[in-house]
């Protein structure tokens, strides 16, 4: 009966969309930084060594967000603890088939809250180390020494390097003052041409070398010691998360991944769940692209990674849509036993005997819960079945569920 009558209605409480920069800038409140920063504090009292996030150089074209790695890594935990909803996301809106998927998200990044915090503060721990610097013929970096040649082949940024940058970058900020991080982010990567690479930050980040850093991160955040193989696991792909749906849906790769997690004796599902949630924190909340020179945001690889779990794991899909009726059979049931007006309570109030009477009832009072305009006419109990509809539809309303 439920089915019937509520199970193929699609409508969905309207929400205001925005696309995704907008939308973050929304939700990136003042006290949501201030917590951020808390988090950061937190992790560098437990790990001294974090503390060069303040001074290891990122650049565009995928961190126009800021000049440190620490406002990737704030950025990101802003992602995780700010109150907003990611329906409200035009990217993700208009993807109506994966409003199921786009619901699990949020939900994995609430209930893996602390484990999230964790990586945030830890996934790019091995950038410092690994840094290196390079520049195009023809541009302005060439020109102070960061071009690499190919047969010189890059290497690691050496401390001079560093201050250049540095020094280069507050000299351009200094003569571009009226504009934004954002912007100056991107003009001084369009005047100069210097990018900032981490070639295999991602490996060297699980190495032994970093595993008490990784036990002293979960202890400090409360996750966990048995999670600390699923977060290494989570680090160490991270950035082939990243290169293999950036740019494409690939159901192979996504096959992939589901082997590697179980191979390494982990909960697949719970895997791929942070798997996504991970990508999304990262390249989407956590970066502000460059894009034909313009901010951008990478939310095409959320919903790539979701056409390609769609391709080789239909039955996560299967499942969430399962879980997704149950609850809302429950929460229409519990609306309509609270508003007194289930078919045992309809049917007592009415006195209705047994029989075909009882479903032509329902039928009316499924009419009028669904329809203002329809008037159930039962005599002299009508006010009072008016009133337990109207009940009722203001519950469900409650529950931002159409009636």
């Amino acid at each position: 009966m439920f089915d019937k009558h509520f199970g193929d209605n699609s409508r969905t409480a309207q929400v205001e969309v925005q696309p995704f920069l907008r939308w973050f800038a929304g939700v990136d409140k003042k006290e949501v930084r201030e917590q951020a920063r808390e988090m950061m504090q937190k992790a560098a009292e437990a790990v001294p060594e974090l503390k060069v996030w303040a001074t290891t150089a990122q650049s565009a074209p995928w961190h126009c967000e800021g000049p440190y790695l620490a406002d990737h890594v704030e950025r990101i935990l802003v992602g995780v603890m700010n109150e907003g909803s990611l329906c409200e996301i035009e990217e993700f809106a208009r993807e109506k088939d994966l409003v199921l998927e786009i619901a699990s998200l949020q939900n994995t990044l609430h209930k893996y809250r602390d484990f999230l915090l964790a990586f945030a503060v830890l996934h790019d721990a091995a950038k410092p180390v690994t840094l290196m610097f390079d520049a195009p013929e023809g541009f302005k970096g060439a020109n102070e020494g960061f071009m690499v040649r190919h047969k010189e082949g890059m290497k690691l940024a050496t401390e001079a390097e560093k201050v250049r940058y540095n020094k280069l970058y507050r000299a351009y900020v200094a003569s571009h003052e009226e504009q934004s991080v954002v912007q100056n982010m991107i003009g001084f990567y369009q005047a100069y041409g210097i990018a900032a690479h981490y070639p295999g930050h991602e490996s060297v980040g699980v190495m032994p070398a970093y595993t008490a850093e990784r036990q002293a991160i979960l202890q400090a955040f409360e996750v966990p010691p048995a999670n600390a193989k699923l977060l290494t696991e989570l680090i160490r792909y991270h950035i082939d998360v990243l290169g293999s749906f950036v740019g494409k849906v690939d159901k192979q790769k996504y096959e992939i991944m589901m082997a590697r997690a179980g191979k390494a004796g982990l909960n697949v599902d719970v895997f791929l769940d942070l798997m996504l949630a991970v990508a999304y924190l990262d390249a989407v909340a956590g970066g502000v692209a460059c894009i034909d020179g313009k901010a951008a945001a990478q939310t095409q690889l959320v919903i790539n990674i979701l056409r390609a779990e769609r391709e080789a794991c239909p039955k996560r899909h299967e499942e969430r849509v399962r879980l997704a009726e149950s609850t809302k059979k429950k929460m229409y049931k519990e609306a309509l036993d609270k508003a007194g007006i289930s078919g045992e309570a309809v049917f007592k109030l009415l006195h209705t005997p047994f029989g075909p009477e009882r479903g032509v009832l329902m039928e009316q009072v499924w009419l009028a819960i669904r329809d203002k305009s329809y008037h159930l006419d039962v005599g002299e109990h009508s006010p009072e079945l008016a009133k337990r509809i109207e009940l009722a539809r203001e519950i469900l309303a409650s529950y931002n569920e159409p009636v």
